[in-house]
């Protein structure tokens, strides 16, 4: 039993030094409608953690980045329409890295009014 703690503490002190990973995003609205858009890490087994908010007009775009996330919080890029009280909005989980995230119109058979699309993904340099 012993031996099983050991090993279970040393499993979590080496994933514990990973340290963070960096995450960096560049958010387009191609909407005609201002947005709401929040950066947060998806913490497990709580409530996620808001890193960045911004609003963006249309047409505008955002650079947020790099944030720092532990390895098993992911950051989440959540947007919404301001006003739209019964809106869904859309979220998209970001990759580490570097990447466009679009904000378009949804499609007509969608429930929301916007929806994210990821272009551009690529590793950080430093990887």
């Amino acid at each position: 039993m012993k031996t099983l703690t050991t090993i279970a503490v040393a499993c979590l002190a080496t994933l514990a030094g990973c340290g963070s990973l960096e995450t960096t995003v560049e958010v387009r609205n191609e909407t005609r409608r201002s947005v709401s858009v929040t950066l947060e890490r998806d913490v497990v087994a709580s409530d996620a953690k808001v890193l960045a908010r911004q609003s963006i007009s249309a047409g505008d775009s955002w650079l947020v980045g790099p944030v720092k996330t532990p390895p098993f919080e992911p950051a989440m890029l959540r947007v919404r329409v301001p006003g739209d009280l019964g809106g869904l909005g859309a979220e998209v989980r970001l990759p580490r890295g570097r990447s466009t995230a679009v904000i378009e119109s949804a499609r007509i058979d969608s429930w929301g009014e916007i929806s994210v699309r990821l272009i551009g993904t690529k590793p950080d340099e430093d990887e």
